[in-house]
């Protein structure tokens, strides 16, 4: 050892059992956080011990006795601890504060009853007086000893039984700031992920399920940059304790680290950016539409886009609420010349200066740029200094949540965390934030918001077609039929009445997609849709309306008409100007699973069953739509219940349906088209309720349509698609009260 490195003289403590509540224990039970449990504590100083060590005093050293009195009585506060991690930094800031000569000090939990299968789980970090000595270095979270039961071994009798096999896992994660609360590290499922691997597998070598657990632990979590794991093989030596291999891996070994912009997109010579954009004046959506409307025609590519939430103004709370979202875009522009193009655009829409954190038109700002971490000079000579990233991203809410929707896992070049920990590690506020579906104002109606998550919305099915399986065409009428005038009045008059019976939408179809179902022809179809919506749009009233049609001629015209929606039962696969259609007009669009004839083309066991083929079928043609900038705020699923799937399998889509948009778990996973997307079922007295209970009639359907809608809502429907109004409101509103908690 060289002179130079030897280490520096150590004041320790090793093992000191008190009891105190740490978080989590071995049951988890609902108050296990509550209760005390026995919990060793390990302390390390360093402090010279020279002048102590000639004088034979502790006048310049510190007795560990005082160290041992100082950490019983931090840890001994009731209540006071979350977690093991909570608990350390509760010891390394006591110890720092009351003992002055202190430069640093390192603190190991560890909690020997944490866990059925490991001896003990905790955490080790090192804490230093002053905050800024923390930059770049790593907490560690263990696992000792987790003993497991595997087929381990090359020779063959090895491969007749399993035998025991003892891990010890430690993660490094970046050491948090001083002060930042963040949730407790989860020990237990750690254990469960590796265990489940293990018990699962039958390694020939310990080499290779040491790196199986390295790659499992790593998953775990999103922010760890790198574990350790030793194995330990205790019958493979009959002459040595134990046969034992340690390696220490980083996400790169295994492809699955946080990601950062130049991961995004095709590798080219352009810049990606995130940008952030509100508005709270004015036609909210509108603006903010206008604005990417006018970023793509300078060739800016809109890549992905986040959901769209309604906020309450921050810092200046008395003016309107905001709509908030975010977007990664593709540039040539490098990032002055990009924000010279924000303020711009935000000039052109609109924007006027008023107060610091006052009222906007349109709010763009650059939150990432590429991978910097710098300060930028705009080249206008405004003396507005661009800062990369965004210096107050972490304080706000209303910018994380958008960018947790699309780059979760993007790192904060200044803080070496992720979006979604950042996200995260927020207190809760008391402005309130919900993601909402905004509808643009039109020349015959307003603009319109719908909180999601509120309560459950209802679209009223209007079928202006002769051969309706579902009212045999009570609805029908068209412009170019000889009974127009004399059909219209009362169809308008049912338009009326799903209006007061409760009808959020109204949904106007004039092309029957039930099986054998005739040809309609273009103008056909417009002359059923566009006049009973100019017709209805004249009385004044601005309920939404949603266009049921594949054709982008058709859903053009209707939107013209007063149309809010567009519902195409063939996601944009029928008309190849369908997807072009949804990004020019700019409003919510439903894109629902169908595979053709609505009657065929059932089976789906090459997916392993009708919701994994729904997800896998209706996920490619939402991916494609993001791709071609249909906005992701504007995307609403339905996994078309009664539409080329068995009884079994649209009662598996009901009984499922929380599977059908989950968000994808784990990092390192790529994110699926369907996550969190808001969903439309359609059940209403479809053929397969009237298989399971033998009633003929569509119309005499209503009970068994109810039980369908119910069990829709407690599955997470935030629409229901129905022929019965009125009833149905009832249902949604039984059902929100008993799963949304909203009577």
């Amino acid at each position: 050892m060289s002179i130079r490195s030897l280490p520096p003289d150590r004041i320790l403590v090793s093992d000191l059992y008190v009891q105190t509540t740490s978080g989590s224990s071995l049951w988890p039970r609902p108050d296990a956080e509550q209760r005390k449990q026995p919990v060793s504590i390990s302390i390390s100083v360093p402090l010279s011990l020279s002048s102590a060590g000639s004088a034979d005093t502790l006048a310049d050293s510190i007795s560990y006795g005082t160290i041992c009195k100082a950490v019983e009585r931090i840890a001994g506060q009731d209540s006071a601890f979350g977690s093991a991690e909570d608990l350390a930094e509760g010891i390394a800031e006591g110890c720092l504060g009351e003992f002055g000569s202190l430069s640093e000090i390192n603190v190991r939990v560890r909690k020997p009853r944490a866990l059925l299968q490991a001896k003990s789980a905790g955490v080790d970090i090192t804490r230093h007086r002053h905050p800024s000595d923390v930059s770049g270095k790593e907490d560690k979270y263990f696992l000792e000893d987790l003993a497991l039961s595997t087929i381990i071994g090359i020779n063959p009798w090895e491969r007749l039984e399993k035998q025991m096999v003892h891990f010890d896992v430690h993660l490094f994660k970046p050491a948090r700031s001083r002060g930042l609360k963040l949730p407790e590290f989860d020990f237990r499922t750690l254990a469960t992920r590796v265990s489940d691997h293990v018990l699962q597998s039958a390694y020939q070598t310990v080499e290779s399920i040491v790196t199986a657990v390295a790659q499992v632990s790593l998953s775990c979590d999103e922010e760890a940059r790198a574990v350790t794991v030793k194995v330990a093989k205790p019958s493979a030596l009959m002459f040595a304790g134990a046969a034992e291999v340690e390696i220490t891996r980083t996400p790169a070994d295994f492809a699955i680290a946080p990601i950062d912009l130049t991961t995004l997109g095709q590798p080219n010579d352009k810049h990606r950016a995130v940008i952030a954009l509100g508005s709270n004046l004015g036609d909210r959506v509108t603006n903010i539409e206008r604005a990417l409307k006018q970023l793509e025609a300078v060739e800016v590519r809109v890549v992905d886009t986040s959901f769209m939430y309604e906020t309450a103004a921050m810092y200046v709370e008395d003016q309107p609420n905001f709509l908030n979202a975010a977007c990664v875009i593709e540039t040539d522009l490098e990032a002055g010349p990009l924000l010279q193009l924000l303020k711009k655009v935000e000039e052109t829409i609109g924007r006027t200066k008023t107060f610091t954190n006052g009222p906007r038109v349109v709010d763009l700002d650059i939150i990432f740029f590429d991978n910097l971490n710098t300060r930028i000079l705009a080249s206008d000579n405004s003396g507005f200094e661009l800062i990369i990233p965004h210096p107050r991203v972490q304080e706000r809410e209303f910018v994380l949540r958008p960018l947790a929707d699309i780059v979760p896992n993007l790192v904060h070049a200044g803080t070496g965390q992720s979006v979604s920990t950042l996200l995260r590690s927020l207190v809760p506020g008391a402005s309130s934030m919900y993601r909402a579906l905004a509808f643009p104002a039109s020349a015959k109606t307003p603009p319109c918001t719908w909180p999601w998550s509120s309560r459950t919305y209802i679209m009223s099915i209007i079928n202006s077609t002769p051969d309706s399986f579902s009212d045999g065409g009570v609805h029908f009428v068209s412009a170019s039929s000889e009974q127009f005038e004399q059909r219209l009045d009362s169809v308008l008059s049912r338009l009326h009445k799903a209006v007061d019976d409760g009808a959020d939408i109204l949904d106007i179809g004039g092309y029957s997609t039930r099986p054998g179902a005739a040809e309609v022809e273009e103008e056909e179809e417009l002359a059923r849709v566009v006049p009973l919506i100019q017709q209805f749009r004249a009385s004044g009233i601005n309920t939404l309306i949603s266009v049921d049609t594949f054709r982008a001629s058709v859903a053009r015209a209707a939107v013209e008409a007063g149309a809010n929606c567009i519902n195409d039962v063939y996601a944009f696969s029928r008309d190849p100007k369908m997807v072009t259609a949804a990004h020019d007009l700019a409003v919510p669009v439903v894109m629902m699973h169908s595979r053709g004839d609505a009657g065929k083309e059932k089976d789906y066991s090459a997916y392993g069953g009708a919701m994994e083929g729904v997800r896998a079928e209706l996920g490619e043609k939402v991916a494609r739509a993001l791709q071609a900038g249909v906005r992701r705020w504007n995307i609403i699923a339905d996994p078309g219940v009664g539409f080329s799937k068995t009884v079994e399998g649209n009662l598996t889509l009901l009984r499922d349906l929380r599977d059908f948009t989950a968000p994808t778990d784990g990092p390192g996973k790529a994110k699926h088209p369907l996550d969190r997307l808001p969903i439309l079922v359609g059940a209403s007295r479809k053929s397969f309720l009237g298989k399971l209970t033998a009633v003929k009639e569509a119309s005499d359907r209503l009970m068994p349509t109810a039980v369908a809608c119910a069990a829709a809502i407690q599955g997470g429907a935030d629409i229901i698609r129905v022929h019965d109004t009125k009833e149905m409101r009832d249902v949604a509103k039984m059902s929100d009260a008993l799963w949304r908690g909203r009577p």
